[in-house]
């Protein structure tokens, strides 16, 4: 019985908790819905939404066979040399079946500076070509809305039936160099990013170790 009306209580407060935020976030709970709906009458009347982010995959995946491709290649276009051994070792060689200790402590792959600058810039290309796709594909679709947005959900002459494509022809137009630039600083800001969290979690560590 005590367990019994434990129980009762505390899903008792759980529920006065939950009807509290209910009330505090009612008025964002009606944004959201009237969102909702907006954006459901904008793809009632803008139906090329639906099949316009099949393009933008469909290019990055087109880029991504070519970009692994060369990635392939430059990876593999370092010299293999033998390691050098500083301690005596032997190994079974399974070609002539015998054991071995002139070659047994393997083989590294050597990369030129020219190949290593190749590298880490195709690797820097791969992001910002996915940074530059991204926000091409987030423009295009703003250009889109904009448009039926700024007509106040209305049916007009200024508004074409295609408004998807004719938002990609301005964006080639007038917006793909801006794009290009701003997906270049997102790049170069995110790297740096990046490589910082990687320091920090290196020395973060070490410091653990000592």
């Amino acid at each position: 019985m005590t367990h019994l009306c434990a129980v009762t209580i505390l899903m008792t407060a759980i529920s006065a908790v939950a009807i509290l935020t209910s009330i505090a976030i009612v008025r964002r709970i009606l944004m959201a819905t009237s969102v909702l709906k907006v954006a459901a009458k904008l793809i009632g009347e803008v139906q090329a939404l639906i099949i316009f982010p099949l393009i933008p995959y469909a290019i990055l995946a087109v880029f991504y066979m070519f970009w692994t491709s060369a990635a392939l290649h430059l990876f593999s276009s370092g010299q293999i040399v033998q390691n050098d051994c500083n301690s005596n070792c032997c190994t079974y060689d399974l070609v002539a079946k015998r054991v071995n200790c002139d070659r047994c402590c393997g083989y590294s792959n050597h990369y030129t500076p020219h190949i290593g600058i190749s590298i880490i810039f195709h690797l820097f290309g791969c992001y910002w070509s996915t940074q530059f796709f991204v926000a091409s594909s987030s423009t295009v679709v703003a250009g889109s809305v904009a448009s039926y947005y700024w007509a106040h959900g209305e049916t007009s002459p200024e508004i074409p039936v295609l408004s998807v494509f004719s938002s990609m022809k301005r964006f080639m137009r007038y917006s793909i160099g801006s794009v290009a630039l701003g997906s270049l600083i997102v790049s170069f800001v995110e790297s740096i990013r990046f490589l910082l969290e990687s320091l920090r979690r290196r020395l973060k560590v070490s410091s653990h170790v000592h």
